[in-house]
């Protein structure tokens, strides 16, 4: 198994187990903690360095409609944007 894969196994199995215990607790870590909402957006970059560009596009995705009232001008929002707009997507910074 690739690193991508395995990291991102071991991401999905704490999910689904703090959500076998409170699915509605596990949606709101993912909502209101800054770091879970990340999460999908590092997963959409794991995710493009790995080829999977179907599963980058949904993780970009969710990402992108979680901070759909972020502004506009924060740094990473607009990072994140540009790089779901390419496709397939380019290299990504690493800042």
């Amino acid at each position: 198994m690739h690193r991508v894969e395995k990291s991102f196994a071991i991401f999905r199995r704490k999910f689904e187990w703090i959500g076998h215990l409170d699915p509605d607790f596990a949606d709101a870590i993912v909502r209101s903690d800054p770091i879970g909402t990340l999460a999908h957006l590092q997963l959409g970059r794991a995710f493009v360095l790995s080829g999977d560009k179907l599963k980058a596009k949904a993780a970009y995705q969710d990402f992108l409609a979680l901070w759909k009232d972020a502004d506009s001008d924060i740094p990473i929002f607009k990072q994140a944007k540009a790089e779901a707009a390419i496709s397939p997507p380019a290299k990504i910074s690493r800042a």
